[in-house]
Formats: C-alpha cells, structure tokens, sequence
C-alpha cells in the first residue's frame, strides 16, 4: 500500500482513501495497457497484416491442375465439317441443327474420306449430286452426328434437268450454292489430338473463374511455355504458382491457353488472362493501415498513463491534476465512440437506406457508455481529494500549460485524422509503385519515384547553322526558335538504349530535353534534361506562373486597396464592385476568357488588338505557340486581385489616423508616409496575404486545366494526369509530397524574411 505522506497543511488520508487512491492510480495504468494491448491486437488481426504474413485465402489466378488424363473416345477427333444453319431457312425446319456435324453425303462415308481443308467437301458434293441425278432421285440423304448419336435427313435437289440433257456434270462450285441456297453452310475443323492432358481445377470465386476458366479445361500453355505430356504434375504446377518470379519481376497476372469441349464434341482454344492473388509485404501492409503517428501516439499515450498512475500513487498534486484532465477526456472519447457505434451500428453503415435499429445500436454503444462510468467516477473523487492531501506546489506556467492542453485536445485529435494521417499516408504511397484502381499490390520502391522526377542533368548544346545567313537555324511559326543539336551526353544515351537487351529497356528511363537556353545571344545553349521532362516543365510552368502572378497582385491589390481605403464619392460602390471577380468560380472564370481569346477574329481582344493596330492577324492567345503562360496570368490576375486587395484592405483600416497627421506635420509628403508608415506597418498583412495567395498559385489547377491541354502542364494538374489518366498512384504521390515540401519552403521564406515570427 502507498505510504502515506506528511505534507504540511494536508491532512493524512483515511485507509479507504488510500485504496481508492491506489484503484484510480491502477485505471490509469490499466489504461496505458490497453492502449499497448488495443495497438497490438489490431496490428495482429489486421486483414492485410495477415495477408501478408498467412497468404491470400486463394494463392495464385485460383487454378490448379491435376494428374494428366486421356480424352474420351467417343469425342470426334478427326478432322470434320460442322455446320452452320441459317434461321428460318429448310434445312432449320428439315432438321439440321447449328454445330451438327456432317458424317456421310450420299454414299460417301466422310471419315473415310481425305478432308484436308475446306475445298475438299466441293468435289464429293459434287460426285453425290451426279450420281443422285442419274439414279433419278429427287433428295440426297445427308447423315449428321448430334449429341452422340447420327441423324439422317433427305435434302431436295434443285431441278438440274436442263444440265441433265446436256450431260453437264455438277460442278463443285454448283453443288455448294445450292446446300447454300437450302441455308446449309460447312465449317471445317481440324483433327484433335486424343494424348493425355492437364485438366485444370479452378477454385470457385478466384480470379480464374472471373476470367472464364472452367474445371476440365485441357491446358496446353501458360505465358510462353507450351504444356507437353513429357511435363511432371509439379513442373506444370510450379508454372501456374510462379514462384521463380520475382516481386519486382512479377506483373502480377498469368496468361493460360486451354482447350475447351464444346457440345458438338469439338475442342476450341480459348485464351485468358487471370490476375494473381499475391499478397502485400508486411512493411506495405503495415504502413499503409497504421503508418507511424497512430502507433507512435498509442504508445506514446500508453507509457504517459502508467508514468501518470505511478506519480499519482506518491500524492503528487502536479499529477493529480493531470489526471483529472486525463480522465475528463478519455471519458468523453469514450461517449463520442459510443454515439459514434450507436449510429453506425442502428444505421447499418453510415449512409443505407434501411431503418434505424435502436436495439442494435444499443447493444453496440452500451459497452463503451458503461466503460466511461468508472473513468468520470475516478475523475470526481480525484477532483474533490486533491485539495484535502496531495502535496506539492504548482506554478504558474505549469497551469497555463495544462490548460493550454486541454484546450488543445480536440484540436489536435482532428489534425491527426484530417491532415496528419492524409499526408503521411500519401508519403508512405510515394515510397511505392501502387496503381490506382487495379487489384495490383503496391511494391516497396523506396525513393525510386523521387529520383525520377528530381534526375536533372545540365548539358551545353550547339545550334544548327543556317547555310544561308550563317546563324543559328529557326523554326517558322509564330514563336520562333532556335534549332538545336544533340549534345554529347544524349548521343551516348541513345547509342547506349540501341545497345540494351529488349528486357532491360523495359524498365530503362532515358534522359530527355525538358528546356534549352541561348546563352549570351550566341551559338551555345544550355540544355536541361531531365527523366520526367514533364513533371520539369510542370515545376517551371508552377514557379513562372506563381512568382509573376502573385507579384501582380500584390501590386494592383495594394493600388485597389490603397484607393479604396481613401475618402471619396461612391467608396461603398466601388467596395463591392472590387469583389465581383473574386465571387466568380475559377472555372466559370476561365471559360469566359477562353471565349475572349480564341484564336480567330470571333475572340473579343482579337478584334480590339486588330482595331487598335496592335497586330496584322489574330492572335493564338492559349495556343503552344502563343503568349499562353502571360495570357492564364492575366486571367489568374483579374480574379484574385481583389482577394489581395481586401487583405491589404483591411491591414490599412487598423493603421491609426494620427500617425499619417503627425508624418503630415512634420512635412512628410504621400509617398514618404507609403514608404516609412504604410508598409512597415502592413508587413505582418502583406505576409499572411502573399502566404494565402502563393499557396493558392503553387496548387494551382484549374485555370490549367480549362484553358491548357496536357502538354502545358502546372504540378497540380501533372499529379491529377497520372493519378487519374495514369492510375499512377504511388508516382502521382511522390508528385504531392514534393508540392507540399516547395509550399512549406515558400511559407518559411515568408515567415523569416517578412518578420512575422516577431509581431505581437
């Protein structure tokens, strides 16, 4: 039992004092047990986690073979013909049937005969037909095999009495078109091959069965391997497990050819691709269901609470406060949780249409709700004792700490679950090579992603030499450019790609030109490469469009903003007026201007630059070849200047008045006091003003995306490319990650070279 302390001021508590003091101490450490035993109860009952550590309930495609058996006899195997029937037609309402197979025409036995191919049925027809003719018969019987018996039917032949009294044989071509013209056509197939086969055994409900697989279907190949009768039961077996794949070599689906029994007794190959059961790595299948904050936190927590019961039982008032707060917010968790499964649970899921059950809500939410009993009991003895015996002093800091905490609670169980976890999710994906949309699992690359898009390298190239002027070559168009040569670098590039296996090219990733310089005006230039190219121009596209957009704002922000503040007629007016582009969706925005700058005179400043004589022809505003980067500038300026200039706005509005008198007698004129009172001032505005709108431009993506096609991309519409056009999930990560590293680089500039830390 705890001893007792002697405390000045405190009186000595009572034996049940004490054991109630050592049962809430106990909670609070039975507390950070749970939070031990809750984390690794889930780690081990997790469906990936145990995926990964126990296998798919169905390995592989979900198909199997078995011993090799021999075909049944009573199959045919010869080669044949099979019939097509025309609907509606005699031959349907004499009798024949889609897929009969033909036996016997006339007295020719088919079997016995030599069909090798689909000209040889003409010269037997015809043969048949004669000798019909001169036996004076008006049918031909035409003997068929259907479901393992032979069926006999008498065709009419067509009236041949001129040919007959002209001695004209029946030719082939003749014979044919009249069992045509009856709705009989003949199909030939070869012979099939009656050696022992795999039949395959597919599990139901495997990615085999969803492809079309069948149990019995005779394997005769998988991927490039042709299955033969020589093969052992595991060497056909091991073909269809893979197992001397690789996880980096594996894609993750195998491709099988089998033969199939139709009901005509006919074999058909059919061909399937089936995707692989495989599972995750443990690292992917951890981190992608707890990461590290959850585990960190819950461990963290855990050793917080028994560090707390333990303190607790020496009477130490610091802890006891502590463990009020403790024990007030575990509590309240508690019943969130209970309200929270109460409404899932009664709902049936979060959104269904089916009616509330309140019994079951009941059941689930109980539990939890009588979980808090004991928690808010400890909480109210322990409020109410410490005052009567736990000792030691708390300071002030230490108060305002704990109620700062407090406060803090909620706050920072929201960032963990709104923005923490999202963003450290999204950085786990960008460490491996997930798909978007496909049952694929992700593989473990490491910072593989990163150095692609981040693999630039700077070349000097020289340009082509116009034979003509002796300069450097240029192409014809509106923008004209200078035509440069390969450097060095790229040459040994493409000779060592030439020389590469196809196997390595694969997964080869080339250098290639994203920008290229003139240096100082002359011949040279300097190139940069890059293994995403695109994802360079994106970067530049951003950081272009961000710096001279953000810069112009600022200005006509502050000149709007500056004007607006001043006394005149109508200021209230030209308040709102300001606003108007602001309240309009970028979207709506950007498609108004796409319809003020087409390319040809029906574009509004199109007909206005040809009026004012700015240009002899229209301009391509948004094409490649245009001003298209000044030109979504221009748009992102008209609509998010008045943003900047409300900020400002509002900076200048809490400027004192008296300041500007007292600068305006000591003789400072308008641009002294702007310069040495206004901006100083407004530093901490313009601050938050330029962070709100650079973060704005570096994301973003929409004027891009109306205005632009693909080629031009921003960052943010290159990630929404491969996420979404390229289901490169993991890559497109990577692409988010480096986002929001260049925003929070931007938003420490900010801070440290405005001074913002300092203000307040």
């Amino acid at each position: 039992m705890t001893t007792i302390p002697a405390a000045p001021g405190k009186r000595t508590p009572s034996s049940q004092e004490t054991i109630s003091l050592e049962l809430v101490s106990g909670l609070l450490m039975l507390v950070g047990f749970i939070a031990f035993g809750a984390l690794f109860y889930f780690i081990a009952t997790n469906d990936g986690i145990v995926e990964a550590t126990q296998g798919p309930e169905i390995e592989g495609i979900g198909a199997t073979v078995n011993n090799p058996v021999t075909p049944p006899d009573d199959i045919t195997t010869g080669a044949h013909y099979r019939l097509e029937v025309d609907d509606g037609s005699s031959a349907a309402e004499t009798g024949f049937q889609e897929n009969d197979i033909l036996v016997q025409v006339g007295g020719t036995d088919l079997e016995e005969a030599t069909l090798e191919d689909e000209e040889a049925l003409q010269p037997v027809l015809a043969r048949e037909f004669d000798t019909a003719l001169q036996a004076g018969q008006d049918t031909i019987p035409i003997e068929v095999f259907r479901d393992g018996e032979t069926s006999t039917f008498e065709v009419p032949l067509p009236d041949y009495s001129y040919w007959f009294e002209l001695r004209i044989p029946i030719g082939p071509e003749a014979a044919e078109t009249a069992l045509e013209d009856y709705g009989l056509e003949f199909e030939y197939r070869d012979a099939q091959d009656l050696s022992p086969y795999f039949p395959l055994e597919v599990v139901s409900g495997g990615p085999a069965e969803s492809q079309g697989l069948r149990d019995g279907d005779r394997l005769i190949r998988v991927e490039d391997t042709e299955i033969t009768t020589e093969m052992s039961l595991e060497e056909v077996r091991d073909l269809l497990r893979e197992e001397d794949v690789t996880r980096e070599e594996d894609d993750f689906q195998i491709e099988v050819e089998v033969l199939r029994l139709q009901p005509d007794g006919t074999l058909d190959n059919v061909v399937r691709s089936a995707p692989k059961n495989v599972p995750p790595s443990f690292l992917i299948a951890y981190l992608d269901s707890f990461g590290v904050i959850i585990p960190l936190l819950a461990i963290g927590l855990g050793f917080f609470f028994i560090r707390l019961g333990l303190k607790l039982r020496q009477y130490d008032i610091i802890s006891a406060r502590w463990s009020v707060v403790v024990f007030l917010w575990l509590g309240v968790g508690l019943l969130i949780v209970a309200f929270q499964q109460f409404w899932v649970v009664g709902k049936g899921g979060l959104v269904t249409d089916e009616p509330f059950d309140f019994v079951e809500g009941l059941l689930a939410g109980l539990p939890l709700i009588l979980a808090s009993i004991p928690i808010f009991i400890a909480m109210q003895w322990l409020a109410n004792s410490i005052d009567e015996f736990f000792s030691g002093e708390e300071g002030l800091g230490s108060r305002n700490a704990r109620f700062a905490w407090s406060l803090l609670v909620p706050t920072l169980a929201i960032l963990i679950l709104v923005a923490a976890r999202p963003l450290e999710q999204t950085f786990i994906s960008s460490l491996t090579d997930d798909e978007f949309g496909t049952t694929r699992p992700a593989r473990w690359v490491g910072l593989e992603n990163y150095q692609k898009l981040l693999s630039v390298r700077f070349v000097t190239v020289e340009c082509q030499i116009d034979e003509d002027t002796g300069e450097c070559a240029r192409t014809t168009g509106v923008q004209e450019t200078i035509q440069w040569q390969r450097s060095d670098f790229e040459e040994e590039e493409r000779q060592k790609f030439r020389e590469m296996p196809s196997e390595e090219r694969e997964d080869y990733v080339r250098y290639e030109p994203a920008y290229t310089w003139q240096l100082f005006g002359g011949e040279t230039g300097l190139r940069v490469l890059a293994k995403d190219p695109i994802f360079i121009e994106s970067f530049g596209n951003t950081i272009q469009f961000t710096f001279v957009s953000v810069l112009f704002e600022l200005i006509l922000g502050m000149i709007i903003a500056l004007v607006v503040n001043s006394n005149f007629s109508g200021r209230g007016i030209m308040r709102t007026a300001m606003l108007v582009p602001w309240s309009i969706p970028t979207v709506v925005a950007a498609v108004l201007w796409q319809v003020m700058m087409r390319p040809d005179n029906t574009g509004i400043f199109n007909v206005l630059v040809q009026d004012l004589g700015l240009a002899d022809s229209p301009v391509q505003w948004l094409t490649a070849t245009g001003p298209w980067m000044y030109s979504i500038i221009a748009v992102d300026v008209w609509k998010t200047a008045p943003f900047m200039a409300l900020l400002i706005l509002a900076g200048l509005q809490v400027i004192p008045k008296d300041i500007y008198e007292a600068a305006e007698v000591d003789g400072a004129g308008r641009i002294r006091q702007f310069f040495s009172i206004t901006l100083p001032l407004l530093r901490p505005t313009i601050a938050v003003a330029l962070i709100f709108r650079t973060l704005d431009a570096l994301r973003a993506f929409d004027v891009f995306q109306v205005l632009l096609d693909p080629t031009r991309p921003s960052m943010a519409y290159y990630n929404y490319d491969r996420l979404v056009l390229g289901r490169l999930d993991g890559f497109s990560s990577a692409v988010g990650v480096l986002i929001f590293i260049m925003i929070l680089i931007f938003t420490v500039i900010y801070v440290r070279f405005v001074g913002i830390e300092q203000e307040g």
